[in-house]
């Protein structure tokens, strides 16, 4: 698959993911996220490193469990390596790893809000869209 947005979160996310996913496949943007995507018996890790390579945008579900989850590092390692545009998407106010802080001190952050984060998800899957 390419052409797509990579979505890379904490299986502990897994519904703050979905509801980004579903937010951004609505407006015609095709989304690569695990385990949905990755396809039966083959290679896990490989799947993943293929679908980030492919992908035209790289989308991380920021919160307190992506931040200490080494697969997640890995993931955003792999995407400044493949030079994906990073677009971190704030799920909560947790202070970055300074391994997380230092791979993403350049780019812009997103944020989805506590109080209205049904309208926050959209919002930020249409400025993702664009």
């Amino acid at each position: 698959m390419s052409s797509h947005v990579f979505v890379s979160h904490s299986h502990e996310d897994s519904a703050a993911a979905d509801s980004l996913v579903k937010a951004l496949e609505e407006r015609g943007v095709p989304c690569w996220v695990a385990p949905r995507d990755v396809p039966p018996g083959g290679s896990y890790a490989e799947a993943l490193l293929n679908a980030i390579e492919s992908a035209n945008c790289f989308v991380l579900i920021y919160s307190e469990h992506s931040n200490v989850s080494s697969h997640v590092l890995r993931e955003v390692e792999r995407a400044l390596k493949f030079g994906l545009n990073i677009v971190p998407v704030r799920f909560d106010e947790s202070t970055p790893s300074k391994s997380l802080d230092y791979l993403l001190a350049t780019v812009h952050w997103l944020s989805v809000t506590g109080d209205s984060r049904d309208r926050s998800v959209v919002k930020a899957a249409e400025q993702i869209a664009a």
